[in-house]
């Protein structure tokens, strides 16, 4: 037996019809990936996804750690919703990551994007705080 969406299962294992991904389902019917799932953010399946991510980095930012809550996508493929491919950002660590632009996912090459987000958001807030005086 194995829980699957708070539902303790025998799962079948059914390949998504668009991509052929085989997948774990309640069901012995064919369920489509959540890579090709994705469809639009109002999705049940991303909304489901977006707050296991949000969950997941406890929803704090991973560039500066505030409060957070928002999804990025680090290839910039809105279609690839594996949870390697998404971390939780604010709005303003967001709009960095998308302007350094995208990346294949690996670990080391996130890494040194997050760390130059976090630079720039350092140069950004301290820019910001003298901006008035």
């Amino acid at each position: 037996m194995k829980i699957i969406n708070g539902v303790e299962c025998n799962p079948y294992i059914n390949a998504c019809p668009k991509c052929g991904t085989k997948i774990e389902t309640v069901w012995n019917k064919p369920e489509i990936c959540d890579r090709c799932n994705y469809g639009d953010k109002r999705s049940a399946n991303f909304k489901r996804l977006r707050g296991d991510i949000l969950v997941r980095d406890n929803f704090k930012c991973r560039v500066c750690k505030c409060s957070a809550n928002n999804v990025h996508h680090i290839d910039g493929d809105h279609h690839n919703n594996h949870h390697l491919n998404l971390l939780t950002v604010c709005v303003k660590c967001h709009g960095i990551l998308h302007r350094l632009g995208t990346i294949k996912y690996n670990k080391k090459r996130l890494e040194i994007k997050i760390k130059k987000a976090k630079e720039i958001r350092k140069e950004e807030d301290t820019k910001s705080m003298f901006k008035g005086i």
